[in-house]
């Protein structure tokens, strides 16, 4: 599965630079040219040559990947997990800026530096900047789809679906911002004819704000799915998985091919005027992300017409890039240190019996405390049987850990999916699952119980 999920990040990332690698507004590999330099047999090459060594690269990076599938330990499989995503993404953004310089390098040496034009300040564009936005009414429905899951998940018992609820909320308030700093954006005339320059931005606001806004409408039902599918086990919950993952992907590249149909509407019109206007943007690009203190926007498009970037030249831009760093970081950390806690320690899952109730403890989960005149049954089996969904916890290959549901009764594991038998243990309102790494101590722990 990570082998797998490397791959496809390893290829889309490549196919999603070589969109800087095609011209937009006469902007290509963040360097801005005049439209007939644009088919210059030596920026083609360069073009062309950047394109094929993205491709060569993701080749190459998948195949490195591939070690991942050597390690037996969680652990390691893991740290190889992160190596390769960030060895990848560190190699495309090196790859990315050694090619802006070299097109930049080709402009000096051929003297097609373009003027700087002053910037053109449109009062009746300003005005009426933001008419074609979708309406942040749009974004009720989606709100209303939080609180419809939330309130069926709270009726059917699902007391620890929390993470599910907060991520909607948070994906939802997302997306919403994103509409506000579309609303936000000052109009900058890209030509000198005030039709075009209208027609620009209402195409902008309208398909920006409306992918903000339909966003929200197919993600966070999405993230609302795993609580009304855990009846779903076996070959068809497997199905179910990968349906979903497709389904995503699906997602994914209908974004962008939404977005690549804004960026060919965008260049036609520009096409269609006498002139270009260009401000001096390259030099706030050239180490292929916007870097301006003097430019008063947080976000602003990207050069490719696909994204809002930051400028990282505001100190709110280093902040928000800052955060989302510590936030990636914090995530690698608490998986790692998972894993290795897991595979490690000699006794990860500990099972501890009182005079009148049972501990299950694990690294980094919520101890279960079961009072013993609360138990109905203890048995030891060698497989979970029924269907199986995870609410809130840990799970992988090797270990499930956390909150679960199976058969749409509640439970929480302390499970190393490999070693057998299962200590069940069964309450009115609640089942517990545990394994110790060595069976036999998972038998001492059964005949303790009986």
């Amino acid at each position: 599965m990570f082998v797998a999920v490397i791959i496809i990040v390893n290829f889309a990332t490549a196919l999603t630079m070589r969109l800087a690698g095609t011209p937009n507004k006469n902007v290509l590999l963040e360097n801005t040219f005049a439209p007939h330099h644009l088919k210059e047999p030596e920026v083609l090459k360069i073009a062309a040559e950047y394109k094929k060594r993205l491709l060569q690269l993701a080749a190459g990076l998948s195949l490195f990947s591939l070690l991942m599938l050597i390690p037996k330990y969680e652990a390691f499989m893991m740290t190889l997990f992160w190596l390769n995503l960030f060895l990848s993404l560190s190699v495309y953004y090196i790859c990315e800026i050694l090619y802006i310089r070299k097109m930049h390098r080709l402009i000096i040496e051929k003297q097609w530096l373009l003027p700087v034009e002053p910037v053109l300040v449109d009062t009746q564009l300003i005005q009426i900047k933001n008419k074609k936005m979708v309406s942040w009414y749009w974004f009720i429905p989606s709100f209303l789809l939080i609180l419809f899951g939330s309130i069926l998940a709270i009726r059917n018992g699902e007391l620890y679906s929390w993470p599910l609820l907060l991520t909607a909320g948070i994906v939802w308030l997302l997306f919403v911002i994103s509409w506000y700093f579309i609303f936000r954006l000052p109009v900058r005339p890209v030509t000198s004819d005030r039709q075009i320059n209208q027609q620009y931005n209402d195409l902008t606001k309208y398909y920006w704000s409306l992918l903000s806004a339909a966003g929200s409408y197919i993600i966070i039902p999405m993230i609302f799915l795993p609580l009304f599918s855990l009846d779903i086990s076996g070959t068809a919950g497997k199905l179910w998985i990968t349906g979903l993952l497709f389904l995503l992907l699906a997602i994914a590249f209908g974004s962008i091919w939404f977005l690549l149909q804004l960026r060919k509407k965008q260049d036609r019109l520009i096409n269609q005027a006498s002139d270009y206007r260009y401000m001096g943007e390259d030099h706030y690009w050239r180490y292929g992300v916007y870097i301006n203190p003097d430019d008063t926007r947080i976000f602003l498009p990207d050069r490719i017409g696909m994204n809002l970037t930051v400028n990282l030249g505001r100190r709110v831009g280093q902040v928000i890039t800052g955060a989302i760093g510590v936030l990636l970081l914090g995530v690698v950390i608490v998986t790692l240190l998972i894993s290795y806690l897991y595979d490690f320690t000699a006794d990860p899952f500990q099972f501890t019996v009182k005079e009148d109730q049972v501990e299950l403890k694990a690294p980094l989960a919520t101890t279960s405390v079961i009072p013993k005149d609360a138990i109905e049954k203890v048995q030891l089996i060698d497989k979970i049987e029924g269907s199986v969904a995870r609410t809130n916890g840990y799970e992988s290959e090797n270990y499930s850990v956390g909150h679960f549901q199976v058969d749409g009764k509640r439970a929480n594991f302390y499970v190393s999916n490999d070693s057998k038998p299962i200590l069940h243990i069964q309450t009115k309102n609640q089942d517990y699952y545990y394994t110790n790494k060595n069976p036999e101590l998972t038998k001492k722990a059964y005949e303790e119980l009986k």
